[in-house]
């Protein structure tokens, strides 16, 4: 008997050391010696990079006065990652399937159909139902940014549900958003012109960020790429690339199945540039209040230092607050900009325009290139060039005539007769020449890409428009009053008057 229970415990000590080779011969293939494999099945967990928007920079007046900053703003972002979890934990609580939605994508060219997490409707049921019952819920008509936003960023980057809140729907929020997961309320600058309409053709306005603006370069080496606000018009456009911060930039650290599991670095985004103008704010404010109080409906009045040529004001009406476009214009504010009869976008002050008598006087300093201003001209009301007889205002308005005139008194006067005949006498070439000496017919050199060059007519000029026809001494009266197809704008002929 003995032997027979020695036999086996031989035989049950056999089979438990067999038994462990085997674990042990397991254990060393799947973690020796097949490790690397195993290894590359695993998915890493890594970082990833978002890009915080820059800061733009002030715009200012000569004396410092800001006519351009920003403005602490707060705005409801929502984590949509957070509103997805929780609404999946409690579908598993309460049973229910996840709702889901077909999304459509091109795989290679082929389209491609497959299904993803509903995260509209998640959101409509889980937050906007509660804001509503607290009446902070806005109006929500933007399902397919939610959409596009959630698949392209998760939970990386919040997705903004409300912007500009007011200091009691601050508070509200504060109150109760403790019980709304995924939701929090964040400050962010916004463009403020503290000065309203003031000089606000010449400010312009900023856009909201726009991704098609992105290129490709300026997207590599971020995995998230939030664009920063860009100038529409004025010194907004024209000096964007001063005023735009140097963005920020946060490093998430992602899970194996790339959910964020934590915030590894965050640098501050910057401050642009500040741009001073030689604009002074009290001149312009001066300008203004006179075309306004004089019920001017259209209208431009530029001021010019003559010592140096700077422009200390710059005012056009109609004109609008830029402030309507923070931090997005409404559609039917913008319809209504677009379609006002007036044209309030419209700066007036350097588009041009038929400068009309005001160009009596590079007319007269051609006369002087042409040692004619000692001359006198006789006024009888018209004079005929060709077939066409060429009245003078004063024959219109009362049947008159001015009679003999010298320079200065035909000035005072703007009598358009002397100058019919003071110009033909001086020569479109001799008026070409003082016109391109006063840089009549071509941009100002101000930094702003509205900018119009006007139209400076002589032959040349004639032969490129209109081939078939001939210059004549009809045309040389016209440019001589500044009628026909001269065209200057009010910051040219401001120009022309400081010069002289």
């Amino acid at each position: 008997m003995v032997v027979k229970y020695r036999l086996r415990l031989h035989l049950l000590t056999l089979a438990m050391l067999c038994g462990f080779g085997l674990l042990v011969y397991r254990l060393w293939s799947l973690q020796i010696d097949r490790h690397e494999e195993f290894v590359n099945k695993v998915p890493e967990a890594r970082q990833q990079r978002a890009r915080i928007p820059g800061v733009r920079g002030e715009i200012k007046d000569r004396n410092g006065i800001v006519l351009a900053t920003n403005k602490a703003g707060f705005e409801v972002q929502v984590n949509l990652r957070d509103v997805y979890d929780e609404y999946v934990r409690q579908c598993k609580i309460k049973k229910m399937d996840i709702p889901t939605v077909d999304f459509e994508f091109l795989d290679r060219g082929l389209p491609r159909k497959r299904k993803e997490a509903d995260i509209v409707t998640m959101f409509q049921e889980l937050i906007v139902s509660r804001l509503n019952e607290m009446g902070l819920a806005a109006e929500f008509n933007a399902e397919q940014d939610l959409r596009v936003h959630y698949r392209s960023f998760g939970g990386a980057i919040p997705w903004v549900y409300r912007d500009n809140l007011t200091f009691a729907e601050l508070s509200h929020f504060a109150e109760h958003n403790l019980a709304l997961p995924g939701v929090t309320v964040a400050a962010r600058g916004s463009r403020v012109y503290p000065l309203g309409s003031l000089a606000c053709h010449l400010m312009g306005y900023v856009r909201m960020p726009d991704d098609q603006r992105v290129s490709p370069e300026e997207r590599k080496g971020w995995d998230y790429y939030v664009p920063d606000e860009y100038g529409g018009a004025g010194v907004e456009k024209s000096f964007d690339s001063h005023l735009r911060g140097k963005p920020g930039v946060r490093v998430m650290q992602l899970n194996e199945r790339g959910r964020p599991v934590g915030e590894v670095s965050y640098e501050e985004p910057r401050k642009g540039d500040d741009v001073y103008l030689t604009l002074d704010a009290r001149i312009q404010y001066i300008a203004e209040r006179a075309l306004i109080d004089g019920k001017i409906g259209r209208g431009s009045v530029v001021v010019v230092s003559p010592q140096n040529g700077e422009v200390l004001a710059m005012a056009s009406v109609p004109n609008y607050d830029p402030n309507r476009f923070i931090p997005s214009i409404k559609q039917a504010d913008w319809n209504e900009l677009l379609g006002n009869h007036t044209v309030p976008l419209l700066n007036r002050s350097i588009r041009s325009f038929v400068p009309g008598s005001t160009y009596k006087v590079p007319i007269a300093l051609a006369g002087c290139l042409a040692k004619i201003q000692g001359h006198h001209f006789n006024c009888s009301g018209s004079v005929t060039y060709g077939t066409k007889a060429m009245q003078c205002w004063i024959q219109r308005q009362s049947g008159g005539s001015h009679g003999s005139l010298g320079l200065s008194d035909a000035l005072m006067r703007s009598c358009n007769c002397f100058f019919y005949q003071y110009g033909n006498t001086a020569g479109i070439d001799n008026i070409t020449r003082v016109g391109k000496m006063l840089g009549l017919g071509e941009r100002t050199g101000i930094e702003l890409e509205e900018d119009d060059g006007g139209i400076l007519p002589n032959p040349d000029w004639l032969r490129q428009a209109s081939p078939r026809e001939r210059w004549s001494n009809g045309h040389t009266a016209n440019v001589s009053i500044g009628q026909g197809s001269v065209l200057a704008s009010p910051l040219q002929m401001a120009c022309v008057t400081a010069a002289v």
